[in-house]
């Protein structure tokens, strides 16, 4: 397999580090500034919807309430993404709370988007000359099945539709933790691309052997990556796409490494590092 030059860059839920997680306009950011890739978060409402966010609940952390008061951690619990319509989840501004964490985001309004709607804004920037890569993380496991999503293969089916939907089927990758979606996702559509996140990178060999199969991608965690588990990755066909890298020097190492991409909540460092080395 022949490795990019460069790696590609990815947005984390967007352009975590400049606007609000997983909106539209996080996306858009973006891709605005380059970034070849867009990683999200799904999940499925009540009414089958499926819609972008990293929380089971609608956070309190991340959104106010449709009359623009702060939502305490109680109400927050109550407001389960999986009981609920998308209608009653839609008011809910997830944009316009500062977040602390990333101080320089630009706060604006902002909703919970639907997948489609993800989709279709992303696939704007999207041509045969300039692919993209869609990152698709189907937020589940075992424990919470039926209390915060449905079974993999029915919550797989509807992502699948969406992407087809959408023609959104050479971008779109599924990756995760959750094994039982990404063996579902080969199973209804053995052309779907597929990537393994992991945290213990020891654990390469046993995490394939439980899969059952060699994915497209593997996701690691990218404080313990080194040369050895990349060229053991490589020999197995596996693109290293490595997350979540933020800080410079972070970025940096991992292009030296020659990972095949970097998943940031701040694409425009990556990318302007990537463009003093071209």
């Amino acid at each position: 397999m022949e490795r990019r030059k460069t790696p590609i860059v990815v947005g984390h839920r967007g352009a975590r580090g400049l606007e609000p997680e997983n909106t539209l306009k996080a996306f858009e950011e973006a891709l605005e500034l380059g970034a070849k890739g867009l990683e999200m978060d799904l999940y499925m409402t009540r009414d089958g919807q499926v819609v972008v966010t990293h929380d089971a609940t609608i956070s309190p952390a991340l959104c106010l309430s449709p009359d623009g008061k702060p939502l305490e951690e109680q109400e927050s619990e109550r407001l389960q993404i999986y009981q609920l319509n998308y209608s009653q989840i839609k008011p809910f501004d997830c944009g316009s709370a500062d977040n602390e964490d990333f101080p320089a985001q630009e706060n604006t309004e902002a909703h919970i988007p639907l997948l489609a709607d993800v989709l279709a804004t992303a696939g704007r920037y999207s041509s045969p000359h300039t692919p993209l890569t869609y990152l698709m993380e189907i937020k589940s496991g075992p424990e919470t099945d039926g209390r915060q999503h449905p079974a993999p293969r029915f919550f797989v089916q509807q992502v699948m539709e969406i992407i087809s939907g959408q023609k959104a089927e050479k971008e779109a990758v599924m990756i995760g933790f959750d094994k039982r979606v990404l063996r579902e996702a080969r199973e209804q559509n053995p052309g779907v691309r597929t990537g393994l996140s992991i945290v213990e990178l020891s654990g390469l060999e046993r995490e394939l052997e439980e899969l059952g199969f060699v994915p497209d991608f593997i996701c690691p965690l990218h404080t313990e990556l080194n040369q050895d588990f990349l060229e053991k990755a490589w020999k197995r066909g596996l693109q290293v796409i490595a997350w979540t890298v933020n800080e410079v020097e972070d970025q940096q190492r991992m292009i030296q490494l020659q990972v095949d991409g970097i998943i940031t909540d701040y694409p425009d460092r990556a990318l302007k590092l990537i463009q003093e080395q071209i």
